[in-house]
């Protein structure tokens, strides 16, 4: 919030003197805005669970996943069975869950060139067990991890859970995280 102040002052100032550097810093500040709204939208909804099949952290992922997967020429399929939202109530857990889901969606769009992408919830025995896989092209060895993949061990450690990663040339990545619920 701060930074969208800040950019909104330089900007202001900029009106006048240098319209196309104020452009760009309002085009800055309306990502910025986005990416705020979105984070407030996960903090509020894993804070309400309730019944609503529209809350549910299915349709929550789903939605998500529609809406990156469904403007890339990815194939996509998704498996939650609905004693997924029943079975995970903790808010702090919920959140982790659709962040650690979106951040190995947004990671295979952007890096695998993958064909096809399968999303998979399965609960057994008291454990979920995310899977993301994709069948695109791996993550190179000399590849330095970044933010996204250390944050996603982060949150499965913070659920005293298992984060691990797959990691083929020929089959791709898939994304693996086993949390006990």
């Amino acid at each position: 919030l701060s930074s969208l102040q800040v950019n909104s002052a330089v900007a202001n100032q900029l009106m006048k003197k240098n319209p196309e550097e104020a452009q760009r810093i309002l085009y800055t500040i309306e990502n910025q805005s986005k990416k705020i709204s979105e984070k407030i939208g996960d903090i509020i909804w894993s804070m309400k669970p309730g019944k609503d099949e529209f809350m549910s952290l299915g349709t929550r992922i789903k939605t998500f996943a529609s809406d990156i997967l469904g403007a890339t020429s990815i194939d996509y399929a998704i498996h939650i069975p609905k004693e997924v939202n029943t079975s995970v109530k903790d808010f702090t857990m919920r959140k982790n869950i659709v962040l650690i889901v979106k951040e190995a969606i947004n990671n295979a769009v952007k890096y695998s060139k993958a064909k096809t992408i399968k999303i998979d919830l399965i609960i057994l025995n008291k454990t979920l067990t995310i899977l993301i896989a994709d069948d695109g092209i791996g993550i190179a060895p000399d590849v330095q991890p970044g933010n996204g993949l250390a944050n996603m061990k982060k949150r499965a450690e913070e659920m005293h859970g298992l984060f691990t990663i797959q990691n083929g040339e020929i089959m791709g990545t898939t994304v693996k995280c086993i949390i006990p619920i």
